[in-house]
C-alpha cells in the first residue's frame, strides 16, 4: 500500500447528519490571527510550496490530514480536541 494511500483523512461533512470528525475551520482561523500570521506563513511553516493548498482546506473546500492537524497543533502549541469538532 503506498504512503498516500495509508494517510487517514479527517473529513469535512457536507451536511450536519454524518458523524464524521472534522477540523474546526472557524477555531483554525481564530488561531491563525491570534498568533499574527497571514495564510502564506502558515502554509510555509506547514511544509506547502505556497498557500493555495492551505487556502483551500481552510476554506472546507479539500480536507485535512491527520500530518496537517498535528502540524497545526505544535504550531499553535494546543491538544488535538481543540481543532476537532465531535
Amino acid at each position: 500500500m503506498s504512503r498516500n494511500a495509508q494517510k487517514i483523512l479527517l473529513t469535512i461533512p457536507q451536511n450536519e447528519d454524518k458523524e464524521d470528525k472534522m477540523v474546526d475551520i472557524k477555531k483554525v482561523e481564530q488561531l491563525r490571527l491570534q498568533h499574527g500570521y497571514n495564510q502564506e506563513q502558515l502554509a510555509i511553516m506547514m511544509g506547502y510550496q505556497g498557500s493555495s493548498s492551505y487556502n483551500s482546506k481552510a476554506k472546507g473546500k479539500r480536507q485535512f490530514t491527520v500530518e496537517d492537524v498535528v502540524k497545526l497543533c505544535k504550531i499553535y502549541n494546543v491538544e488535538l480536541n481543540e481543532l476537532i469538532v465531535m
